[in-house]
């Protein structure tokens, strides 16, 4: 981390000050000697005390220079991964196909957080007949949320995404395969076929390619939104999907 402006300023003056009284051998040999070193760390530790603002001051500029970093970081990867974002065609998609707006979803059939979010989702959809929202299955919290994923995306090819994945994020009990299975079946999926169709390798590509786009996008948590330039990690309002969506249609 760096220091504070003052404090520089105080480390450049000091320097060159022992520039100038240093001895061409001493400076030839070593561009401080350890008496003038002693001597810095001295300036520094007493302006500290008597000035400790410049440490918050310091920090907080770190700070502000790493969201800044992260931010222009981002922006620049929602860039270059548009098309891996919005138009994936193995990604689910629920809403109006044709949206104006995309908003993405990265999450974890076993996430709470997911589950507390989903019925947001939903209210969204139905309070806008021009979102479009692509589901990433992101499975991160181990095997019964990978097989989870897998079945979603059988249900998908069956037409029946949505009310899976529904009734997986509403269920509150223990998700293990066998159950899993269960809300397949609930929902009018044929729970043999479902079982045999989730075993098919090419769901794992379909995940990992998720996982690797997560990771391109830093993002390392569920649920985690996207929507325009906006990356909105862990549970967001229902207003505060509402004004990034406004303001990706360029809406105030």
């Amino acid at each position: 981390m760096s220091i504070g402006p003052v404090i520089a300023r105080l480390l450049s003056f000091t320097l060159l000050a022992a520039a100038i009284i240093a001895t061409p051998t001493a400076h030839a040999e070593s561009a401080l000697s350890p008496a003038q070193t002693k001597q810095i760390d001295t300036l520094i530790h007493d302006y500290i005390l008597a000035h400790p603002e410049v440490v918050m001051e310091s920090l907080q500029a770190a700070q502000d220079k790493a969201d800044a970093d992260r931010h222009a970081e981002a922006e620049s990867a929602l860039g270059k991964h548009q098309d891996a974002l919005l138009h994936d065609p193995t990604s689910p998609v629920m809403g109006n196909p044709d949206g104006d707006v995309t908003l993405v979803e990265f999450f974890d059939y076993r996430c709470p957080y997911c589950k507390s979010s989903a019925p947001t989702v939903v209210d969204l959809i139905k309070g806008d007949p021009r979102l479009r929202v692509v589901m990433k299955e992101f499975p991160v919290l181990g095997p019964e949320s990978t097989y989870a994923s897998r079945v979603a995306l059988v249900a998908a090819r069956h037409g029946k995404y949505a009310e899976f994945h529904q009734a997986v994020l509403g269920f509150k009990g223990t998700l293990d395969d066998t159950k899993t299975l269960e809300l397949a079946a609930e929902v009018g999926l044929d729970a043999k076929r479902t079982k045999t169709e989730a075993e098919d390798a090419k769901l794992d590509g379909i995940i990992q390619s998720n996982i690797d786009l997560a990771h391109a996008l830093a993002i390392d948590g569920t649920p985690t939104f996207v929507i325009g330039k906006f990356i909105i990690p862990g549970v967001a309002t229902i207003d505060d999907l509402k004004l990034a969506i406004a303001t990706a249609r360029g809406k105030s």
